[in-house]
């Protein structure tokens, strides 16, 4: 109860003292009563919990603080640089714990050998979002080639934002993003692949344009895959 009082006061712009008026509403007031009802003392208790909401408003998780409040960079990875690269890690390992990203946290060989594996793919490009340097959000692309145009498409791979700043924008801006590295390198499309239960992510998809593939009057393609031992 505590944090939803406190964002919806950020949200209504409530002051400090404001904030911590509404927060003596939820003591347990019968059990102090006759301590409450000395001023000096309930002075004392507005100007502490005024001092926790002042805190409070410059500690906040970042879910509960106002969009305006992000310092939002995306950017190209560069993957010979250790941090970028412990950056793609960290978000695509947030996005694997996702019930949408399998639900499991990323096998330990994967995270010691994936920026490596993407330094030596000689397509990848992969942007990071960062809010004041903290690895936020990822896209992991891959350029193809359409032969059906005779021009490189970019296909995005992984495209995942950390949840606590989901819902703010940020997968927005890092679409746009991608469409401009796709723009840049003289693509003639992006393509991805989504789960169909994946709402969320298909809404976010269709409002920059995407829509099932079909070849003239042919019925939706499907998405198929086959494993392959590594031996």
């Amino acid at each position: 109860m505590f944090h939803v009082i406190v964002s919806v006061a950020i949200q209504k712009e409530w002051s400090p003292r404001s904030l911590a008026a509404e927060l003596i509403d939820y003591l347990p007031v019968e059990k102090f009563t006759s301590i409450l009802e000395n001023p000096d003392i309930l002075f004392l208790v507005i100007n502490v919990f005024s001092g926790i909401a002042d805190s409070c408003y410059n500690n906040l998780p970042l879910f509960y603080r106002d969009n305006q409040t992000m310092e939002l960079e995306i950017r190209e990875a560069d993957l010979n640089d250790e941090a970028d690269g412990f950056a793609i890690v960290d978000v695509l390992d947030s996005y694997a714990r996702d019930p949408f990203g399998g639900g499991k946290p990323l096998p330990t060989s994967v995270r010691e050998s994936l920026i490596e594996g993407l330094r030596d793919h000689p397509t990848t490009v992969v942007l990071l979002a960062f809010d004041r340097k903290k690895p936020i959000g990822l896209a992991t692309c891959f350029l193809g080639f359409s032969t059906f145009q005779a021009r490189p498409l970019l296909n995005l791979h992984d495209f995942a934002v950390v949840p606590e700043y989901r819902g703010k924008r940020v997968g927005k801006s890092l679409m746009q993003a991608v469409e401009e590295a796709a723009h840049q390198r003289g693509c003639c499309k992006l393509t991805l692949e989504v789960l169909d239960d994946n709402e969320r992510a298909i809404k976010l998809y269709e409002g920059f344009g995407f829509s099932n593939y079909s070849l003239g009057d042919s019925p939706s393609t499907r998405f198929l895959t086959k494993s392959l031992s590594s031996e």
